[in-house]
């Protein structure tokens, strides 16, 4: 199936990819509208096209910088479950409903960008970031299962984002695209996160977050 630049391809009955399988788009500007469940398990990929990250806009830019090729889009109008596998490429790849992530590590390479909007539920896996992949959270984040402390990391090639540069998973405006590059060996590595990964206080909740007056913090 041929799809030229800036169409759109939409899946009604959801989109499951498991084992090896992959979706690669080819064309930029692609828009992949997913009306029903997205679910990623094992080794699966869903791919868009690659760019040379020193080609790409970054956050140094002017924000209308013109961009010659926009980035594809694919869109969980449902609920988004990643159980593993590895999102790439110049893409935004957006839940609008519940963001599910669980089981094994989950990758965000070469540009991708995961967009939560409204609520994700981490269980388990790590999200493993490089090549200027990011998590941009404008929902709630909180841990399946009632449990209070997160029991997965955010690692960006052996890095962690200090609170203060916006590595709160808790705030509204939180991201990973301004992490600094820094190598650290795993004995510097694991003394950082100790002292800058960020945990909810005891007494917050999901409302602390949308109504941003919460009584232990503000956390927006």
């Amino acid at each position: 199936m041929y799809v030229s630049v800036g169409k759109t391809i939409t899946f009604n009955g959801g989109l499951l990819i498991q084992n090896t399988g992959s979706l690669i788009v080819e064309p930029f500007s692609t828009i992949i509208e997913v009306n029903s469940d997205v679910q990623l398990q094992d080794e699966a990929l869903i791919q868009f096209p690659l760019i040379g990250i020193a080609a790409q806009a970054s956050v140094f830019d002017e924000p209308d910088a013109p961009d010659p090729f926009k980035r594809g889009q694919l869109n969980a109008r449902s609920r988004m479950i990643l159980d593993g596998g590895q999102l790439k490429g110049k893409a935004d790849f957006t839940s609008f409903d519940t963001l599910y992530l669980d089981s094994t590590d989950k990758r965000i390479n070469s540009l991708a960008k995961l967009v939560n909007m409204k609520l994700c539920l981490w269980g388990a896996g790590d999200l493993l970031f490089s090549d200027n992949g990011n998590f941009l959270n404008l929902g709630v984040v909180q841990m399946l299962y009632g449990v209070d402390d997160f029991a997965a990391s955010v690692f960006y090639k052996g890095t962690e984002l200090p609170v203060e540069n916006g590595g709160d998973v808790f705030a509204n405006n939180y991201h990973t695209w301004d992490t600094d590059n820094g190598a650290l060996d795993y004995t510097q590595y694991i003394e950082e996160r100790t002292r800058y990964v960020s945990k909810a206080p005891e007494g917050w909740t999901p409302r602390c977050q949308l109504q941003g007056n919460c009584p232990y913090g503000n956390f927006i």
